[in-house]
């Protein structure tokens, strides 16, 4: 009797089991940082994962072009003509990979050899004026990327290489080499002061973290200046400057701008160049294999980063002793060493700036004098004789729509951005140390990977066409707000996730008790709490994206047009007075929204609550 009632005991008992598993699935997934969480997987999965996959997939399928190539072929089927056609003839991708290399690899070095110095002066020693050092130490990091290619064409073009006269032949009668004026040179150089800014932050945040009180040990044991520096500070900063030095590379090396600019002429091509080349003349698969190869280099590189600071565990200085930070003297030499400084900085930042304003202002190429001088480039109505017709910068429609485009972009973008980043940001917090955390957060972190220009791509692979219940979207300000979304996303992430870090979760807890919903909670709690970062994702991204010209190139039409592709439109037809003018133009535009930017975030830091 009792063993027949056993199992009926055990019979009836299971589907009160079952019934609690299902009512404990349904308490977890009605946790908001878990329903949010997949929400977001989702989003992410169609701005992430699909892209890559369709961009994957359309190197290996027939498109609608290749069916009149290719013999019997049928539009959508499986092949591999695509990437036979590439590695048979290797000087496609082989000649423009190798040049790629070279300009990343001297770019890099030139950031790193200047960024660094100037690192070490201004956070190591006692050098004057560290204000004005450290605001020109940032300056060219906050122009387009190809914000200097403009006067550096403007500076040292010459009859010798087919070009009207440039300052420098103008007012000296010295004809610069082709050299110097177009291909490899020229375009590492402008590129290295573009990103020396950028070693400089990572490399000056490392400085401020070294005790002194070890560099003093040193030379108490005997060592002099140098071997101190070459033995407790440098490898000190070696993992920031290794980490700088790989992201240069990898930065400069899906840069479109200034190869376009200044390697075109000497018929110099790069990857990026190539592939906007392929995609122009219909070869968009050639152009998706290009773009999968500039991704792969930067997975590479951010393994190597990982596995080269991976290898040793002593980098840390800071310990529970205390903390000391001495500077070193230059003795009578400071204020020489300030003025060398300058002038490097005056020259290579602020002149380059005043020359595109001043050629602006000329009628004509090749003459800088006064007789030259006109305001027709900003303020002139259409004159057939003189900018192929064009009005000035500041009556002209299509310069007032592009602002608009950009403006709009960027603010749309941003605001979407720094949403998406706040609620990534609340679901990694709260879910910390979970497998579904790192998931979301790696996830995020992908297009940090991909280049601008190969993003671009991928996203023109995928909406190019109808997609499910979407339509195409290619040449839409939609695509062009989605794009700043993916490509932007892990920025916004970041400050979204800093931001959530600094919510106790017991606020939210003590809600819940008092029956808030997840809604009050959110409104009434997180963001007062975290408007700051909010605010900072938003920026991040609109300013980012007011001087982004790699991530469009392959997106924009001539109603999505914003003001970097317009300038560089009008450098591309060698409407040279035009363009610089715009890029003034543009320049003055960034600079003024980063002004509002630090004043707003001063008025949000002041009205925080405490």
């Amino acid at each position: 009797m009792s063993m027949q009632s056993e199992p009926r005991r055990a019979a009836q008992s299971m589907p009160p089991k079952r019934a609690g598993t299902l009512s404990g699935l349904w308490q977890q997934l009605a946790r908001p940082e878990i329903s949010l969480g997949i929400v977001l997987f989702v989003v992410l999965a169609y701005l992430v994962i699909l892209p890559l996959f369709t961009l994957v997939r359309t190197t290996f399928t027939v498109t609608l072009m290749d069916s009149f190539r290719i013999p019997g072929a049928k539009v959508g089927e499986l092949t591999l003509y695509h990437w036979r056609r590439i590695f048979r003839n290797l000087a496609i991708f082989l000649g423009p990979l190798r040049n790629s290399i070279i300009i990343a690899i001297g770019t890099a070095f030139i950031a790193l050899l200047v960024g660094s110095s100037l690192a070490w002066l201004i956070k190591r020693t006692n050098i004057p004026g560290k204000g004005i050092l450290n605001i020109l130490a940032v300056t060219p990091y906050v122009l387009p990327s190809w914000a200097l290619a403009l006067p550096w064409l403007e500076f040292f073009r010459n009859s010798s290489v087919n070009c009207p006269a440039g300052f420098l032949q103008y007012y000296t009668g010295i004809q610069a080499p082709e050299w110097l004026v177009f291909g490899p040179v020229p375009i590492m150089f402008v590129m290295g002061i573009h990103y020396f800014p950028f070693v400089y932050l990572m490399v000056a945040g490392a400085l401020e973290n070294i005790d002194s009180q070890i560099e003093e040990a040193s030379e108490l044991l005997g060592a002099s200046k140098l071997q101190t520096i070459c033995t407790v500070t440098l490898p000190s900063v070696m993992p920031a400057m290794f980490a700088a030095l790989l992201l240069s590379f990898s930065r400069t090396i899906g840069t479109y701008g200034t190869p376009a600019l200044l390697g075109g002429p000497a018929n110099f091509t790069v990857l990026s160049v190539q592939i906007r080349s392929f995609m122009q003349m219909n070869l968009a698969s050639q152009a998706y294999i290009l773009t999968i190869l500039l991704i792969a280099i930067s997975i590479i590189l951010l393994y190597l980063n990982d596995k080269v600071i991976g290898v040793r565990k002593n980098y840390s200085l800071i310990g529970g002793k205390g903390f000391k930070a001495r500077l070193n003297p230059l003795g009578k030499f400071r204020w020489l060493i300030f003025a060398i400084c300058i002038m490097l900085l005056a020259i290579f930042v602020v002149a380059p700036l005043l020359l595109l304003v001043w050629s602006s202002f000329m009628s004509s190429s090749g003459s800088y004098g006064i007789s030259n001088f006109t305001l027709h480039y900003w303020l002139g109505a259409p004159n057939p004789a003189l900018a192929q017709g064009e009005a000035g910068v500041l009556r002209n429609p299509r310069v007032w729509q592009s602002t608009l485009n950009s403006l709009k972009i960027a603010f749309l973008g941003g605001l979407i951005c720094a949403f998406l980043g706040m609620i990534i940001g609340y679901v990694v917090v709260r879910t910390r140390g979970s497998r579904f955390a790192s998931v979301l957060e790696r996830l995020s972190f992908i297009p940090m990977l991909i280049p601008s220009i190969a993003f671009g791509a991928i996203y023109l692979s995928l909406f190019s066409q109808r997609l499910g219940p979407f339509p195409a979207l290619y040449g839409t300000f939609a695509l062009m707000v989605l794009v700043v979304i993916g490509k932007q996303l892990p920025f916004s992430t970041r400050t979204g996730v800093s931001a959530m870090h600094q919510v106790a979760g017991e606020l939210e807890e003590a809600a819940k008790i008092c029956g808030a919903s997840f809604l009050s909670i959110f409104r009434e709690i997180i963001w007062p709490l975290t408007r700051t970062g909010f605010i900072s994702g938003l920026m991040i991204v609109f300013v980012t994206i007011m001087r982004e010209l790699s991530l469009f190139i392959l997106l924009m039409s001539p109603r999505t047009e914003v003001l970097t592709t317009l300038t560089f439109r009008y450098a591309e037809i060698s409407n040279q007075q035009l363009s610089n003018a715009l890029m003034s133009y543009l320049v003055l535009v960034v600079f003024l929204v980063m002004g509002l930017t630090k004043r707003y975030e001063k008025y949000i830091s002041s009205s925080k609550p405490r």
